[in-house]
């Protein structure tokens, strides 16, 4: 009798919402495979091994021309807005 109430009093909390799994899955290589992207006689990818190696060596001029561009913008002095101004034109837009 204990078992049959204690069933009834959760039957309002139970089956409420769907419920979703998670499927996983994993890809395992077989030995084929190896043979197949012939890993073993060559590189596969050099153009992309090249670009890490030539970006490596271009980010420092790269992150040069840009802090110079940052600073030339900031020195322009249409680059800063008077906030007195602003205000006052938004407010007789309103």
């Amino acid at each position: 009798m204990a078992k049959t109430t204690a069933k009834n009093s959760f039957q309002s909390f139970t089956n409420l919402y769907e419920l979703s799994k998670t499927l996983r899955f994993e890809l395992k290589p077989v030995p084929r495979t190896k043979k197949l992207l012939s890993l073993e006689k060559k590189d596969i990818f050099p153009k992309d091994k090249e670009r890490a190696e030539n970006y490596a060596i271009i980010k420092t001029y790269i992150d040069r021309l840009h802090t110079d561009f940052i600073n030339k913008a900031l020195a322009l002095p249409e680059a800063y807005i008077n906030i007195d101004n602003s205000s006052k034109e938004q407010e007789s837009m309103e």
